[in-house]
């Protein structure tokens, strides 16, 4: 939840989880009704905001319409904030208190007026730091002529009564343009009991309803009432009399007990009909959500802000382009652009509030709209105000430019430091991305927040890029330095930021410790008092002794299982397809796709880790390697730049194969296999991708620093394929493998760090010539070619339902996978996220816990028959996050005077009897 710890949310604020939103009956009941489905907010949600116009006085949906809308729109959204926590819903009729709309609820008062206010001034803040916000607005109607644009004719059954009746039993109140009953006078009779009521004019009708509280005077005698004054001047319930000359003279002919009254039954008051884009409240919700979109991309904007109408989300992301606009050419320009803004809310109409009503009988309209106007007026002012908007967006875009000048003079002008774009980044978050350390110094100089945490869980400082070349060190050093106990805060994977950097300092330097750095993590944690066993799991918690001494079925040649060679000449080359058979075939259980071609990976490290997958699924498993792909399609770039030729070879021959027409698919290829999703889309029914590697939201900057990085790497490995240069290759195998990091730290564990390295070298030695080829391509052309290639593929719209889990290991460099993981997301809306713990790239060799967790994911994906909001909701469950409670700004700062050391033991995901059976084998 990006709320962080200095957000004081209202008591009376209250927030929905979105299972009981699901449950409850239509029209939805009053926020003081469902006092005990309300739940708190903790560390780890996720928050929706919704924003709607509503469609009558006293309730936002009596028919139920927009509730079904809302909750199709929050699926929608659950699936796309993939939330490893609960998911908190904000909606104003059940979420702030509400007026009584039948007799036998509690009257308002006093104080749920002031809760109403306070709710109302924490929403702009509650709504620009939501997860999400969803825009719905009620279908237009057209108005009718001959009434207020508050009314709709015909809406409700009529009946009809006499003056008489109403002026004796009842108050009446005007709204706008529009007269309602608006409370029963004590000690009266039912109208059925009236004498009146056998009037000769009467006699035909039916027999009177009693008219209940918000119902609407239409006509009296068939002229039209608009107002009190429309009223004969017999009515006194409220002291007066009227002077209306008009009305006079025609009720003067007729006598009071013989009016008739034009009645329509509206329980839940008038009907607004005004149009939801010209009201004010509507108007500054959307403001709000311009604002979020002004500070990111446009495609990235699509993941926070939902609407029920494409006209309301066009509008809003046209809006946010403005504002990006006028934020580049400077904070003079972009005043410019928001003053414009806060004049149009002045040409709004705003609609009279239903707790601000008084009971006096008549209220002119006028003051309604007025006071609704200095309200919303009053808000904008005061969101914009504590926001900085009009140089916290300028700041934005100068730190993006790297403008430090203009930086520290937008900031000495009170931009916020810690404004955060749609994605919960603050400014020290993009800061710490593109490793400015001066940029850093001078936000922590004017107070930006190191424990700050994106929806991802993720600190400035779990967003630093480990990169051992003088520049990430001195970054973490001043975090350290500023702010011990942020290094301890996780991410949503479980990983704080000081064990990333302290695991990645063991072997940063070609292998060997990265000093001072280590040093300097390493002091801290004794100071902390951190005992470094409960940091993380042991090597036996882990089962990192060789998949063989785990599980019979990973030896080779073993009787649980078997592996079967299929070799076939296809397209003029000789592929070899290994096909992994179970000690026992499930009998309903349709065999699976794997795709292992990739760099640092040979077929023969790969195998143990597919004898237990296969066995554990009880399922084959086809699995096309380096050794069944024609890598040659991949060198050379002047003949093919995006890899069709490539990936129409390899799909043409996957047909070939006797595969189920609905394929679940486990891609474990870095990124280089992702393409082929779009060509098998009609064919896939499950998909698991693992570490999908250099997929960039936007091709990277040439003068990006990380450019130069990613592609100094990219050419590096490379090189050392094509030389195969088994020896540095092993060297650097640490930055591949977290467990390798942990059992270098582990000092028990010494012998099995030089295992791990020789297990490797063996691999590597004995690999095919086809998996060097593959080694040599795979690094440049994923850099090269891999991002734009997917932006040129359409949209994916799939005609099925597509279960699709992205997995990453906890460990993964930041911006190559964790990054591209959520990038792909976003090409593959309904997609969900997890994490496999303790791993780094090659989860076939991180242990028993890392091979499980895939297995885990692959069964849960093969039993999941209702679509991806229910295999979310399974992670979840099993994937639950340690949570906090939000913390007052008076209790904030104690609480950060002690770390908290990392819980990093994801076993507690692996419940199931044959895991636990597993593991008390490891010996």
């Amino acid at each position: 939840m990006p709320l962080d710890a200095y957000i004081n949310l209202p008591a009376e604020a209250r927030l929905l989880p979105y299972p009981a939103l699901q449950n409850l009956e239509t029209p939805w009941p009053r926020c003081q009704d469902i006092r005990g489905m309300h739940e708190e907010p903790e560390a780890g949600d996720s928050l929706v905001v919704v924003s709607q116009s509503w469609s009558h006085q006293m309730h936002p949906d009596p028919t139920g319409v927009k509730a079904r809308e809302i909750i199709s729109a929050v699926k929608t959204v659950a699936v796309k904030l993939r939330a490893e926590g609960r998911l908190l819903v904000f909606i104003d009729f059940l979420s702030m208190p509400q007026p009584p709309m039948y007799p036998e609820q509690d009257p308002w008062t006093e104080q749920d007026t002031r809760a109403v206010q306070q709710v109302m001034e924490a929403l702009p803040q509650l709504m620009f730091k939501a997860d999400a916000v969803i825009h719905i607005i009620d279908n237009p109607r057209e108005s009718c002529t001959s009434c207020s644009k508050h009314v709709v004719m015909g809406e409700g059954e009529k009946y009809v009564t006499t003056f008489k009746e109403i002026q004796r039993s009842f108050k009446l109140r005007q709204i706008g343009a529009v007269v309602q009953v608006w409370e029963e006078l004590a000690g009266t009779e039912s109208p059925n009991t009236s004498t009146g009521i056998e009037s000769d004019r009467l006699k035909n009708l039916p027999a009177p309803k009693q008219p209940k509280t918000f119902d609407q005077v239409l006509k009296i005698d068939n002229h039209r009432v608009k107002s009190l004054d429309d009223l004969p001047d017999e009515w006194d319930a409220v002291g007066r009399q009227c002077s209306c000359a008009r009305w006079s003279h025609f009720f003067s002919h007729v006598a009071a007990e013989d009016r008739l009254v034009e009645m329509v039954r509206l329980p839940f008051g008038y009907r607004i009909e005004a149009d939801p884009k010209q009201q004010g409240r509507t108007y500054f919700d959307r403001f709000i959500s311009i604002v979020k979109v002004a500070l990111m991309e446009e495609t990235a904007a699509h993941e926070v802000i939902f609407a029920n109408s494409e006209d309301v989300k066009r509008d809003i992301l046209s809006g946010g382009e403005r504002l990006r606009a006028a934020a580049k050419k400077g904070p003079d320009v972009l005043a410019s652009e928001l003053r414009e803004f806060t004049e149009d809310l002045d040409t709004k109409s705003f609609i009279p509030v239903a707790y601000e009503l008084g009971d006096d009988g008549r209220v002119p309209a006028s003051n309604f709209e007025d006071r609704q106007r200095d309200i919303v007026s009053s808000l904008m002012q005061v969101f914009l105000e504590e926001l900085n908007i009009g140089v916290s967006l300028s700041l934005w875009r100068a730190l993006q430019e790297e403008r430090l000048d203009d930086c520290r003079r937008l900031l000495q002008d009170k931009a916020d430091p810690n404004i955060v774009d749609g994605k919960g980044k603050t400014c020290l978050h993009h800061a710490a991305q593109v490793r400015s350390l001066e940029a850093a110094k001078l936000l922590l100089e004017f107070g930006a927040s190191l424990s700050a945490r994106d929806h991802r869980g993720c600190t400035p400082a779990h967003t630093v890029p480990l990169v051992a070349d003088g520049v990430s060190e001195p970054l973490l050093e001043e975090f350290a330095r500023r702010d011990v106990a942020a290094l301890f805060e996780t991410d949503k994977a479980g990983v704080s930021a000081i064990e990333r950097a302290y695991l990645w300092s063991q072997i940063a330097k070609e292998g060997e410790v990265n000093e001072p750095i280590h040093s300097m993590l390493k002091e801290i944690l004794q100071l902390e008092g951190v005992d470094q066993s409960t940091m993380w799991p042991s090597m036996q918690d882990l089962g990192i002794r060789g998949l063989h001494m785990n599980f019979p079925e990973a030896l080779p040649n073993s009787h649980h299982g078997r592996v079967e060679a299929r070799r076939m000449h296809f397209n003029g080359v000789l592929r070899t397809i290994y096909v992994m058979h179970p000690q026992t075939l499930h009998g309903n259980g349709d065999p699976l796709l794997y795709f292992g071609f990739c760099r640092l990976m040979p077929w023969t490290l790969q195998e143990p880790a597919l004898r237990v997958l296969a066995n554990r699924l009880s399922r084959r498993i086809f699995c096309i390697c380096s050794e069944a792909v024609n890598a040659e399609l991949l060198h050379a770039d002047e003949l093919d730049t995006n890899g069709q030729a490539f990936y129409t070879d390899l799909y043409t021959m996957i047909d070939t194969l006797p595969l189920p027409y609905r394929l679940v698919l486990i891609d474990s290829t870095f990124g280089v296999g992702t393409p082929l999703l779009w060509k098998l889309q009609d064919r896939l029914k499950h998909v698991l991708i693992i570490n999908p590697s250099y997929i960039f939201r936007n091709s990277m900057a040439a003068d990006d620093s990380m450019h130069e990085i990613h592609l100094k790497r990219a050419s590096w490995l490379s090189d050392l394929a094509r030389a195969r240069d088994i020896k540095t290759i092993v060297k650097h195998f640490g930055e591949f493998a977290a467990s390798l990091s942990l059992s270098k730290a582990q000092s028990e564990s010494a012998k099995q760090y030089q295992f791990l390295l020789d297990e490797f070298e063996f691999g590597l030695k004995s690999a095919s010539d086809a998996f060097w080829q593959m080694s040599v391509a795979h690094p440049l052309w994923n850099y090269k070619h891999l991002t734009p290639l997917l932006a040129t593929l359409p949209a994916w719209q799939p005609h099925h339902s597509v279960d699709i889990i992205l997995a990453y290991g906890s460990h993964t460099p930041g911006v190559s996978v964790q990054d591209a993981t959520y990038n792909l997301q976003e090409m593959l809306p309904g997609s969900i996220t997890t994490c496999i713990g303790m791993s780094s790239w090659l989860w076939h060799m991180e242990g028993s816990t890392a091979v499980l967790e895939v297995a885990r994911l692959t069964e849960l994906m093969c039993k999941c028959s209702v679509g991806t909001e229910s295999l979310n909701a399974m992670l979840v469950a099993q994937h639950s996050p340690t949570s906090t409670r939000f913390l007052s700004k008076s209790t904030a700062g104690a609480a950060k005077s002690k770390p908290r050391p990392a819980l990093l033991r994801q076993m507690s995901s692996l419940k199931s009897d044959d895991i636990k059976a597993a593991m008390n084998k490891v010996p």
